[in-house]
């Protein structure tokens, strides 16, 4: 029998937010891979947890991967960590992922703490309904189009963004969606000392935000309850 492969959600930002569970994998497999091998030492050092750790992130994500999926073959088993949240969600982690299933090892996921369901969660957006689309493309041409594509769903709109490009971003949102109808709430900084969520209509927290210096990790509710503004043809 091949060893299993844990996918282990590791907290956002507040370290108490780790589940009994995951910290009870971490202590027993026989390696970890996480993004940040620095991150997950102070994780693990709180909860007085020693283990094997290896990095594995963008960089070096397929050429490790070979030899980890031989050791699950061989009956090991390990945990896969981001430095925040949960590996292959807009982090590294998908390609050993989908070649341990590939090679027939166990994969098991040990979910936790979210940004996506933490920020739909307390934003106010109207009903169950949502679509994720991690980091949004740096054009505005193709920003424009995968947001366009996503309103088409008729469910709020979750992404991630960085705070530095926050303001240029709500800008070019302001060119899709109606200023005063759509909703929008920003979640900064969740579960941390300075956490923070800006709710209300586009216009509103886009002037806002064009006002200040933000910092800290940013995810995005967006409701778009208006009707769309067709987006100009744009060459990319």
């Amino acid at each position: 029998m091949s060893g299993t492969l844990y996918i282990v959600a590791t907290p956002i930002g507040n370290s108490q937010d780790i589940t009994l569970r995951s910290l009870e994998i971490l202590k027993s497999v026989d390696v970890i891979f996480c993004e940040d091998t620095r991150e997950t030492r102070k994780l693990l050092g709180m909860h007085g947890i020693t283990a094997r750790l290896e990095s594995l992130f963008a960089g070096n994500e397929r050429a490790k991967t070979p030899a980890a999926v031989r050791m699950l073959l061989d009956g090991k088993n390990a945990a896969v960590v981001s430095s925040r949240g949960t590996p292959a969600v807009s982090d590294p982690g998908f390609f050993l992922i989908k070649e341990a299933v590939a090679a027939g090892a166990r994969v098991s996921s040990a979910p936790g703490p979210s940004a996506v369901i933490a920020a739909l969660s307390a934003s106010g957006a109207p009903g169950g309904d949502f679509i994720f689309i991690g980091f949004l493309k740096r054009k505005a041409g193709k920003l424009k189009k995968q947001m366009t594509n996503a309103a088409g769903c008729r469910a709020n709109i979750v992404f991630f963004e960085s705070a530095a490009r926050l303001s240029k971003t709500l800008a070019t949102l302001l060119e899709i969606f109606p200023a005063d109808t759509t909703r929008v709430c920003v979640a900064r900084e969740m579960t941390k000392i300075h956490e923070e969520f800006m709710r209300g209509a586009l216009g509103d927290i886009a002037g806002e935000i064009a006002q200040r210096n933000l910092k800290g990790e940013v995810t995005v509710v967006l409701s778009p309850h208006g009707t769309m503004k067709e987006p100009e043809d744009e060459k990319e």
